[in-house]
C-alpha cells in the first residue's frame, strides 16, 4: 500500500464522493478512481459500495479507515521529526503555497533562488489556506506564501502583493454593459469561486454577510483558469486579481471594476508567531521581498 494510496481513500471516505474527492486531492477523477481500484485489488477486498445514491464504506473501509488516520498521524510526525533533526545546521526548508496563487505570484522567484542556493534544500506544499495554516500552527512549516490574510491570532500576516478585485462576467450578462459593479449588485448572482477552506471565500462570505446577503457559491475551484473556462459557458461571475494575465481572458468575457474594493486578494507571507526563523527561511524571505519590489517598480516606472 502506497502512503498517497491510503490519502486518497482518506478523502473518499471523507467526501463519499468521487467528484468532491478529488477536487480536493488536485487530481483527476478518473485517476482517484484508478487509484482506489488499485488499493482495492491488493487488499483483496471492496472498500467502498456503490450505491444509486453515492458511496458507502464497507466493513473492511470501516477498519482501513479507523487505521488509517492513525498511519497518517504517525507518518506526519516522522516526517517532522526528521525534517527538525535535518534541520539543525539551517540548510533545510519547508514552505507553503496557496493552490490558485500561482496565477498571479511570479513562483519562478523561489526556484531562481533554489538555482543560485544548492546548499539548501527547499522543498514546496500546494494546498489550501486551512492545511496551511495548521502546518504553520504546527510547525511543520517554515513560512507559506497565501492569497489572503487569514483571523488565526497564532500567525503573522505580512502584506507582499496587493491586487484590486476585478468582476468577470459573460457577455451575455446584463451587468457586461456597465463598467463597475458594486457588491450589492451582484447578490442575485452566481458565483464561481474557491472553497470555505480559502482565506479569500472566507473574506468574501463575511463582507457579503455585513451587506445583509449570502453570495450563491456554485462550482469551486483553487485555480481562477478554471473558473474562467466556466464563466466563458456563462455559469456564473468570477472575482479574481487584477494582476492576473488578461491573456486568460476569453473573448467572451468581460471585465468590471468593484467598486468600494474590499481587496480580497492580496497575497500576504505567513509565519507562525514567536518562533525562531530558519537561517534559510529568512533569506528566501528576504530574496522574495526584494524581487517583488523590484518587479513592481519596474511595472510601475514602465
Amino acid at each position: 500500500m502506497e502512503f498517497r494510496q491510503l490519502q486518497h481513500f482518506l478523502v473518499v471516505a471523507q467526501e463519499l464522493n468521487f467528484s468532491k474527492a478529488a477536487q480536493k486531492s488536485y487530481i483527476t477523477q478518473q485517476a482517484l478512481s484508478k487509484s482506489i481500484k488499485i488499493l482495492e485489488k491488493e487488499l483483496g477486498v471492496s472498500l467502498f459500495e456503490r450505491l444509486p445514491r453515492g458511496l458507502a464504506l464497507t466493513e473492511y473501509g470501516h477498519i482501513l479507515l479507523k487505521h488509517g488516520h492513525v498511519i497518517t498521524e504517525e507518518l506526519a510526525e516522522t516526517y517532522t521529526e526528521i525534517r527538525q533533526k535535518k534541520n539543525i545546521n539551517g540548510q533545510n526548508l519547508a514552505i507553503a503555497i496557496t493552490a490558485g496563487v500561482e496565477d498571479t505570484f511570479p513562483l519562478s522567484i523561489i526556484f531562481d533562488f533554489q538555482s543560485a542556493n544548492h546548499d539548501h534544500q527547499l522543498s514546496t506544499l500546494l494546498s489550501n489556506d486551512t492545511i496551511i495554516e495548521n502546518m504553520l500552527i504546527e510547525n511543520k512549516l517554515d513560512f507559506a506564501i497565501v492569497g489572503a490574510a487569514g483571523t488565526s491570532d497564532q500567525l503573522e500576516f505580512f502584506p507582499l502583493i496587493r491586487n484590486d478585485t476585478l468582476v468577470v462576467v459573460h457577455k451575455d450578462n446584463p451587468l457586461s454593459q456597465r463598467d463597475s459593479v458594486s457588491l450589492e449588485d451582484l447578490k442575485d448572482e452566481v458565483f464561481l469561486s474557491s472553497s470555505a477552506d480559502y482565506n479569500v471565500t472566507k473574506q468574501l462570505l463575511a463582507v457579503c454577510g455585513a451587506l445583509g446577503f449570502i453570495p450563491h457559491i456554485c462550482h469551486q475551484a483553487a485555480g481562477i483558469n478554471f473558473l474562467l473556462s466556466l464563466a466563458t459557458t456563462n455559469q456564473g461571475i468570477v472575482l479574481c486579481p487584477d494582476h492576473i494575465e488578461k491573456k486568460t481572458f476569453s473573448e467572451s468575457l468581460k471585465t468590471l471594476h468593484l467598486e468600494n474594493d474590499p481587496h480580497f486578494y492580496v497575497i500576504h507571507i505567513v509565519q507562525k508567531k514567536g518562533i525562531i526563523m530558519n537561517p534559510a527561511a529568512e533569506k528566501l524571505q528576504r530574496h522574495i521581498i526584494r524581487e517583488i519590489e523590484r518587479r513592481e517598480y519596474n511595472r510601475l516606472t514602465s
